[in-house]
């Protein structure tokens, strides 16, 4: 594999490969000798992303659906990211150490020296002859232009592959944004109080039933300070194995027009509202 980043601002093109890295100044007749025989994979479009960014994207334990874009010049002095798709690993491009492969786990990505890197998010796949061609000055039209978030999100575990399973991934949820126990006095669920036990403990929005969220005084003001969400069957999902029973609470949830909270049960937050 050959991965190009041209930089048309300081007119240098920067080849990584398996055994190297090189830089030319400018589109000379030499270069086609640096690159492997392999195809060549030609950058379109960069992201800056984090290391922490990209475990919690990877792992879909956040969700971003795009980084901050940099231009082709500001990623020529960065790490450069791909992820390839056929082997589910991330192609490193170092500037010392040319391409390597890294697997898709948090140890892995902790092990990357830098802070920051560009993510390659769209390119160009075209074979050698039409990058010698390029070279020339005749563009030959893409073979193929992959964006890579969004074939991440096509080959993520979490996104349901199965037509049964799709016609749910629209379903809501509603949980807390922060650990502790809220218990919602306006909404009964059988004999009992609507109780939303974490961030991790999902709800589905049609067991409450629409009308009884939109009638609920303590639903709209949760929603309106930011204590609780709505999320969609994916992010459920990705994070429903981490729920567990609340065993301490975090009583600093300040409402706003809430006039006050009270403790009961050690590890339920009552809101009452006028």
């Amino acid at each position: 594999m050959n991965i190009v980043l041209n930089d048309p601002k300081t007119n240098s093109i920067k080849i990584f490969t398996s055994s190297g890295t090189y830089k030319f100044k400018h589109k000379t007749s030499n270069i086609d000798k640096a690159i492997d025989e392999e195809d060549v994979i030609l950058i379109d479009e960069l992201s800056e992303i984090s290391k922490t960014q990209l475990e919690e994207w990877l792992s879909l334990s956040s969700w971003f659906e795009s980084f901050k874009k940099i231009s082709l010049s500001e990623a020529v002095d960065k790490t450069l990211l791909f992820y390839d798709v056929p082997s589910k690993t991330i192609k490193v491009c170092d500037s010392e150490k040319g391409i390597y492969s890294i697997n898709v786990d948090k140890a892995s990505i902790n092990e990357l020296s830098d802070n920051l890197f560009g993510y390659i998010e769209s390119c160009q796949l075209i074979t050698k002859k039409q990058f010698i061609e390029w070279l020339e000055g005749s563009w030959v039209p893409p073979i193929k232009k992959q964006t890579k978030i969004q074939e991440l999100k096509q080959q993520s575990p979490a996104i349901s592959k199965n037509a049964s399973q799709k016609k749910t991934e629209n379903k809501e949820y509603l949980h807390t944004i922060h650990d502790g126990t809220v218990l919602i006095e306006d909404i009964l669920m059988g004999d009992s109080y609507l109780k939303l036990e974490g961030k991790y403990h999902f709800v589905p929005v049609d067991d409450i039933g629409k009308d009884k969220i939109e009638a609920s005084n303590f639903i709209k003001i949760l929603l309106k300070k930011g204590k609780i969400e709505y999320v969609k069957e994916e992010y459920v999902a990705a994070n429903k194995h981490k729920f567990k029973k609340q065993t301490s609470l975090n009583t600093t949830l300040p409402v706003g027009n809430v006039d006050d909270f009270t403790e009961n049960d050690s590890n339920i937050i009552t809101i009452n509202v006028e």
